[in-house]
């Protein structure tokens, strides 16, 4: 929200944030001062209006974790990550991020650096054998334990 309302970028579908000009591939920091600094306001750059009509993230979701449907939290109409559906992904391959991946406002980052890479990469993409793949590689879900037998 601070990087939001600091003019930063806007939340996209996928639940990061992204700037215009560096994607979704960044991290916000801060540095704390006493200066008197002049604030900064959100800007409107037209990312979710974008996110709206792509469907990159929800489709390549691997655990479906991305919904089209926006909800209010906080007084603030949003996107949300189902974090249930992403956790194992995530957990599993120590980060997942296909959503960053596929995402096209990062393919457009840093001038296009990486814009012909990610369209090879798009072509070779079949999301139902994405999915596949990774559900394979995430762990069974705990099992309820029972109880032990008792002896007297």
């Amino acid at each position: 929200p601070a990087a939001i309302a600091a003019g930063l970028g806007e939340l996209g579908k996928h639940g990061s944030l992204i700037n215009r000009e560096l994607g979704c591939s960044f991290r916000v920091g801060v540095v704390t001062t006493e200066l008197t600094l002049a604030g900064d306001v959100p800007r409107d750059e037209g990312i979710q209006d974008f996110c709206r009509s792509c469907q990159m993230c929800v489709s390549y979701c691997p655990g479906g974790a991305i919904n089209d449907e926006m909800e209010v939290v906080r007084e603030t109409e949003r996107w949300i990550v189902d974090t249930a559906k992403c956790a194992p992904y995530f957990a599993a391959h120590y980060g997942c991020a296909v959503c960053l991946q596929v995402c096209p406002i990062n393919a457009k980052a840093f001038g296009g650096e990486f814009r012909d890479a990610y369209v090879r990469k798009m072509k070779q993409l079949d999301s139902l054998a994405l999915a596949e793949e990774l559900s394979a590689t995430v762990p069974a879900p705990w099992a309820e334990i029972e109880p032990q037998e008792q002896s007297p």
